[in-house]
């Protein structure tokens, strides 16, 4: 009541000071007024409405991802690397050549390839290389050490990519950008490397609209002299193991990899670009398999099978589960991947249980895992 009281004859002293003056010195002393009060009301309109539309975009129609980077409310300057799920490794024989990754950003909704947004993404990008407390150690235009070198590649001739400034946009007519990042000894540097000596860079993006979206991740190079090799990066509860395939040749002909994988446990992210690219060629085979999916619970003895779970014809028939209560189909198994000399290749793999962890880490027997790969030229 008190400030309700002062705030009245606060408002009746200022209007009996209105009153004494000239009519143009009220104009002006009410214009200011006028002012005072409306610019923090539309700046907080402003505010809130900005907030409101990033939110829903979020909320409903969230399409700014790329596997290799995770979601970060954080600081992008100081990236805290324990809040980031994602964190991939390749094999790199550490030449002064270098190695190449391919960058994929996608507007398309998380889980859901087929709805994409329906405008424009305009973000920025930057990487940094850091040290063994994940802090950016790079110097100059902040992509360089005294012996290694980070920087992007153009994907095509019509690529642009400024190096003091990374704005690229992900275009609604293809739904994704994508680019390589390459890193590389310095000529000039006398660095010797040691098999398990690592490097690791921090990558780092941030759409601009229609809404604000930031994403990072890091890259660990793990220094290996072994021509070629495959990894898989997964954790407990992740909703997909990502497969990936290096080439640390640095001359020759490319690596023909053969991946093998069990439906029942992982399916393909069929938007992957070296399936897409295999399904369109006619030196590469898509091998097929077909599975029986439930359409209801079943339940056999003392075990209840969940629907959707899948079976091949003969644990239907030995289960003595009726072929009335599932339906048949082709599910991918496998194809062939061509890797380039001093490049390496992602492919998401999604699980039917994300408590199962499949995590690879190229050393010993991988019989009891769902993937598998078989280099050709080896």
């Amino acid at each position: 009541m008190k400030v309700i009281h002062k705030i009245t004859d606060f408002t009746k002293y200022v209007f009996k000071r209105i009153k004494k003056l000239d009519n143009k010195t009220k104009l002006v002393f009410i214009a200011l007024m006028v002012l005072i009060l409306i610019f923090p009301t539309i700046t907080l309109s402003r505010y809130i409405y900005n907030v409101i539309k990033d939110r829903y975009y979020l909320s409903s129609n969230f399409y700014f991802n790329c596997e290799l980077l995770t979601s970060y409310t954080g600081d992008l300057d100081r990236v805290n690397h324990n809040n980031l799920k994602n964190s991939f490794s390749y094999s790199w024989d550490g030449s002064s050549s270098g190695i190449d990754n391919t960058i994929v950003l996608y507007s398309t909704k998380q889980g859901n390839s087929l709805k994409t947004s329906d405008t424009d993404i305009p973000y920025t990008f930057n990487f940094c290389i850091v040290d063994d407390n994940y802090k950016c150690v790079t110097t100059g235009d902040g992509h360089s050490t005294d012996n290694l070198e980070v920087s992007l590649v153009k994907s095509n001739p019509s690529d642009v990519i400024n190096a003091s400034s990374y704005q690229r946009t992900i275009y609604k007519a293809n739904n994704s950008d994508s680019f390589k990042i390459h890193v590389s000894k310095k000529l000039s540097s006398s660095l010797v490397f040691n098999d398990g000596d690592r490097v690791t860079i921090r990558i780092w993006a941030e759409s601009t609209s229609p809404y604000v979206e930031k994403l990072a991740g890091y890259i660990t190079y793990i220094i290996k002299k072994t021509d070629v090799s495959y990894e898989i990066s997964d954790e407990e509860y992740s909703l997909y193991a990502t497969l990936r395939l290096s080439n640390s040749r640095d001359s020759g002909d490319n690596e023909k990899a053969n991946i093998t994988f069990d439906p029942k446990y992982v399916r393909l992210d069929m938007t992957n670009q070296y399936y897409l690219e295999c399904v369109q060629s006619d030196s590469c085979t898509v091998t097929t398999a077909q599975y029986y999916k439930l359409n209801e619970d079943v339940k056999v003895g003392a075990t209840t099978y969940k629907k959707d779970a899948l079976f091949t014809p003969t644990e239907i028939s030995s289960l003595g589960i009726s072929t009335s209560k599932c339906s048949l189909y082709d599910y991918v198994t496998g194809f062939s991947v061509n890797i380039e000399p001093l490049y390496s290749v992602s492919i998401n793999f999604y699980k039917d249980q994300v408590h199962d962890n499949y995590s690879y880490n190229g050393v010993g027997n991988d019989d009891n895992l769902p993937i598998h790969v078989e280099f050709i030229n080896s």
